[in-house]
């Protein structure tokens, strides 16, 4: 037998059917694996998204669970919404008092 000959015969599934491939392959798979599968990724981007809300209130001097994540949002919206307000106001006093105002 040549090279070519056992590279043409061989295969890693020789007596054996291929892994299945393809868009079929999810049919095959038994429901409550799926469900299982979902059911890991949910929890897993719910820990990651909770770790974030905690850094957040952490950010803000929020104890944790002290507030809902609306009223956190609501918070950081309103802190944003004052140092915005509080820089117009410091660039107007500035303008106005002759001198240029500090680029950003």
């Amino acid at each position: 037998m040549t090279e070519a000959e056992v590279q043409s015969r061989w295969s890693p599934w020789v007596d054996q059917e291929p892994p299945p491939f393809g868009s079929h392959v999810k049919d095959q798979v038994p429901a409550e694996v799926q469900l299982a599968a979902l059911q890991v990724t949910y929890d897993s981007h719910r820990k990651s998204t909770m770790a974030l809300w905690r850094q957040l209130s952490d950010i803000m001097g929020i104890p944790v669970m002290q507030e809902s994540l609306i009223e956190l949002i609501w918070s950081v919206r309103m802190t944003i919404e004052r140092l915005n307000n509080r820089i117009e106001m410091l660039e107007n006093a500035a303008t106005q008092s002759g001198k240029p105002a500090p680029d950003a």
